[in-house]
């Protein structure tokens, strides 16, 4: 802002995709809406009433790092058993990697990834099946826990998971309903990003033009 005598926000990419979603995308027109990412990590935004809800000097809505398992294993972090060590793309990456090699699975040619579990699960295959139920069943856990805290309108899914098919959601929305106070989740609807790559850049401009904090 000094160099350039413009006005300057700063935001991280899951809160401009998030609050991109928020303001015209899957979100739109509610006024409560939570936004995960789930990929390599699970990043979090939170918009109420139309602005972004950071926490006291931005510190804080690190949707991804709340603890999950108790003395669970250790996350990038720093800490044990955060959502995001369980219930990443990584996460069930590697645990079907480590479960096919114990059994003695091979994917010649092949990298594995959430694409190919996602077709090997499309296809009836077992391992896939397991590890993908166990993943919804992580990230069900931790969607819960977000809906007990702010009984959002609309819960928006991004990452490449996201875009697997209708299934996905499905099943991750019927983990966090099941164990989500019932009271809490009556209002809360759990979809798909819809924006794509353009969520973060039109989040970033709805900062420009006043839609959210100042």
């Amino acid at each position: 802002q000094a160099a350039t005598g413009l006005p300057v926000r700063v935001l991280n990419d899951v809160h401009a995709h998030g609050l991109g979603e928020a303001t015209l995308g899957a979100g739109r027109p509610y006024r409560a809406v939570l936004s995960i990412a789930v990929g390599t990590g699970i990043g979090g935004a939170v918009v109420i009433g139309g602005k972004l809800f950071n926490g006291f000097a931005n510190r804080g809505t690190e949707l991804g790092h709340v603890p999950l398992i108790a003395n669970g294993e250790p996350c990038a972090c720093g800490s044990v058993g955060c959502l995001e060590h369980y219930a990443s793309t990584s996460a069930l990456v590697r645990r079907f990697s480590k479960r096919a090699a114990e059994a003695g699975i091979s994917f010649p040619g092949e990298e594995i990834n959430g694409e190919l579990i996602v077709r090997l699960y499309k296809e009836g295959d077992k391992l896939a099946t397991e590890c993908l139920d166990e993943h919804c069943d992580f990230l069900g856990h931790g969607i819960a826990g977000f809906i007990n805290i702010f009984s959002p309108q609309r819960i928006v899914i991004g990452g490449g998971l996201s875009e697997a098919g209708d299934f996905y959601i499905r099943k991750v929305s019927e983990k966090a309903h099941r164990y989500a106070i019932a009271d809490c989740a009556v209002n809360t609807q759990i979809m798909a990003a819809s924006l794509g790559n353009k969520a973060g850049s039109i989040g970033a401009a709805s900062l420009v033009f006043s839609l959210n904090t100042k």
